[in-house]
């Protein structure tokens, strides 16, 4: 085995983020200058915002994952403040070759991942670390919010939409839609680059810190897997 081992796809979860926000700039860019007068040309930043929520949660997850696949005596300090974390025997079995670095990914797959605050509660409890401050928490319910307009209901505007706003109050709601621009689009995927590198570099400090407080031994492979979480 090599480092590569301990990644999901054998590429560190940010890394894998950050070359997905990158090629949709790019896609953005030779879609733009294709069809600079299409009146719908917004839908592209609809889908785009979508697949941005949906690669961030699975950073989240992954890269939760690769923690305890580089470094499974995590589990002792997550098991502290979780209880007992079941397992079942047919998934222990569907990874038994393997199991020593992808403790993490069997774990992962059992908690939710969709909300800041359950985001910030598995960080802290694995690494004593949150990825969220009070400020950015709100800030991506804002984000889910309008990630969860588009897909449950095509970016109309429902009852539950916080941020109306258009000032009829007969005519805003089932009749209008969100719209997202490149400006808006940009500004969240930003805020989301931001939270995923602050993720990654903490994340790597906390876990060189608890490996050095326990007098943990990695071998070079999982040692070099810490040195690549910020790739």
């Amino acid at each position: 085995m090599d480092w590569a081992d301990f990644f999901h796809g054998y590429v560190p979860a940010a890394a894998i983020f950050n070359a997905h926000a990158h090629f949709v700039d790019g896609l953005h860019d030779r879609l733009s200058d294709l069809n600079r007068n299409d009146p719908h040309l917004h839908i592209q930043m609809e889908l785009s915002l979508i697949g941005l929520a949906s690669h961030f949660e699975a950073f989240c997850k992954d890269h939760f994952a690769s923690l305890i696949n580089i470094c499974p005596q995590l589990l002792e300090r997550f098991g502290a403040s979780r209880g007992d974390v079941t397992i079942h025997l047919s998934d222990l079995l569907k990874v038994a070759d393997s199991l020593p670095y992808r403790m993490g990914s069997v774990i992962a797959e059992k908690y939710d991942f969709g909300s800041a605050k359950k985001i910030n509660a598995l960080f802290s409890d694995l690494l004593k670390i949150s990825p969220f401050t009070k400020d950015e928490q709100r800030r991506y319910e804002m984000f889910l919010e309008d990630r969860n307009l588009l897909v449950h209901h095509g970016g109309t505007y429902t009852l539950a939409y916080s941020r109306n706003p258009i000032e009829d109050i007969e005519s805003k709601y089932f009749g209008y839609s969100l719209i997202i621009t490149r400006e808006s689009y940009d500004e969240w995927k930003e805020f989301l680059i931001k939270i995923v590198t602050k993720v990654a570099k903490t994340s790597q400090i906390s876990l060189k810190e608890y490996v050095n407080e326990k007098g943990l031994l990695l071998t070079p492979e999982a040692a070099e897997a810490v040195d690549l979480l910020t790739l």
